[in-house]
């Protein structure tokens, strides 16, 4: 398995939710782990994927990790009362500066 995803905070654990749809009907063939941080809970229905994807897994025995994709979740301990992922993915707050860039912040670049 070389596809992996990283899915951070509610609108990454959406994306990943339709992902995996996309993956047990068909659409998406080639298998993925899954890695999702978030400082809150975690949607239901991801930890109820996580669950049924490891159960299938087991049903292949050694070959289980190769054909069947992977959700793994991980719970982030803000430092701060905000509790931002991208400030805990960073290692605190980045300057708010213009001209300053950092890659977790790449949604927020200007276009050419």
């Amino acid at each position: 398995m070389n596809r992996v995803i990283v899915a951070i905070g509610g609108t990454g654990q959406m994306v990943l939710h339709y992902y995996t749809q996309l993956f047990l009907v068909g659409m998406v063939r080639q298998p993925f782990r899954a890695l999702v941080f978030d400082t809150d809970d975690f949607s239901p229905s991801l930890q109820f994927l996580s669950d049924y994807l490891s159960d299938i897994s087991l049903c292949f025995g050694s070959d289980g990790p190769k054909k069947v994709p992977s959700i793994s979740l991980h719970t982030l301990k803000p430092r701060n009362k905000q509790g931002l992922v991208g400030d805990i993915l960073v290692g605190g707050p980045l300057p708010a500066h213009e001209g300053f860039h950092h890659p977790s912040r790449l949604s927020s670049r200007r276009r050419s």
